[in-house]
């Protein structure tokens, strides 16, 4: 199913209400479970930077590779590489 960037999800956060006021602890963590999924990693990246950058939320993307056997794991590498800081 593509992605759509008309659709919204309202998220409302209390910065400091779960970290006692710590500013360096991440607002939102998305947990991906993958598995052979080399082609897709990338893109899912793009969309999820397009959507979740613009709300000023300090976000990750974590990863969880099933033992994938087509590549998957190294191009997640290769994308944490390249945003050390989301992925």
């Amino acid at each position: 199913m593509p992605f759509s960037r008309q659709a919204s999800i309202p998220v409302s956060v209390d910065p400091g209400s779960a970290t006692n006021g710590d500013s360096s602890a991440v607002d939102l963590s998305v947990l991906i479970p993958v598995f052979n999924e080399v082609e897709n990693v990338e893109p899912l990246c793009v969309e999820l930077d397009a959507v979740l950058g613009p709300t000023g939320l300090d976000y990750e993307l974590i990863f969880v590779d099933d033992g994938s056997t087509d590549g998957t794991r190294d191009r997640l590498i290769g994308l944490q590489v390249a945003d050390p800081v989301h992925v």
